[in-house]
């Protein structure tokens, strides 16, 4: 009965277990995009690169621009700066209820020389994007920091003057620092969604463990004494019936007695005598 009970115990955590971790490959990750700030050209350009490299790694499930579009309209994110809880649970009526929300913001790009060595030249790039990740499921902010890339390149000798006045940044230096940046940044946030997928994941298992666990029930130990067995029946067979004298069973005789041993009388001492001898 024990054994029985723990089998099925046990295969009922491995299907729930399972069962879970099929569920929890459909978390959808729905990226609203960068709100609207000063690079327009950045903010489309990342959430493009953003989109592809979320779409090529393995386990996640990026929802498609129109859908996200269309979130991104209910929340009216381009008419707020900021995004309220109350904004993002509004849209649990139309999405399910394990999707993670992506949004965020440009907090700093520039391209300038600088001097190294005294005389080496070189053109930098900086890029931070502000990345926020709202998880639908536990109503709370998985992630909210910045996500940082810097590039430079190559430019020669700067022997007077200001390195950010004497180097001159072409417009191919531009546009090569800018694509590094943005692939760098693209690349870094992507790796952040996935681990947030990731712990997801992880804490839907455990959670699924933890219900399958408590609906266990460990056998009692009025459980564990009512298990039929052979010995226990003999013995309560034996208890009902008389006991038979060994002397009283055919062909047997009884055994001697042993001999009682005489008991010594004491004499009581005779106090009329002397004890001295003659």
């Amino acid at each position: 009965m024990i054994v029985h009970k723990t089998a099925t115990a046990f295969f009922f955590l491995a299907l729930t277990a399972a069962f879970t971790t099929a569920l929890a490959k459909d978390i959808e990750v729905a990226i609203i995009g960068l709100a609207d700030g000063g690079a327009p050209a950045i903010e489309e350009s990342f959430d493009k690169r953003l989109r592809e490299k979320v779409a090529v790694m393995p386990d996640l499930y990026a929802v498609d621009y129109l859908q996200s579009q269309t979130y991104r309209r209910k929340i009216r994110f381009d008419e707020f700066s900021t995004v309220s809880r109350k904004l993002v649970e509004a849209l649990k009526q139309y999405c399910t209820d394990t999707t993670v929300f992506v949004w965020g913001s440009v907090k700093n790009y520039g391209i300038q020389g600088e001097r190294r060595d005294l005389i080496k030249g070189f053109v930098t790039g900086n890029l931070t994007v502000s990345l926020t990740i709202y998880s639908l499921r536990y109503k709370d902010y998985a992630f909210t920091g910045d996500i940082a890339a810097t590039t430079e390149i190559r430019k020669g000798f700067v022997f007077f003057g200001s390195a950010r006045e004497e180097i001159l940044i072409s417009a191919l230096d531009k546009k090569e620092i800018t694509e590094q940046l943005l692939d760098k940044a693209s690349l870094q946030s992507a790796a952040m969604i996935e681990a947030v997928i990731r712990s997801e994941r992880l804490h839907a298992e455990k959670e699924a463990g933890a219900q399958g666990a408590a609906k266990y029930e460990i056998p009692s130990v009025s459980d564990m004494f009512n298990m039929p067995s052979v010995e226990a029946a003999s013995v309560n067979r034996n208890r009902g019936r008389p006991k038979i004298a060994a002397d009283s069973l055919p062909g047997r005789s009884a055994a001697p007695k042993a001999a009682e041993k005489p008991t010594k009388s004491v004499q009581p001492a005779d106090t009329g005598r002397v004890g001295a001898k003659k």
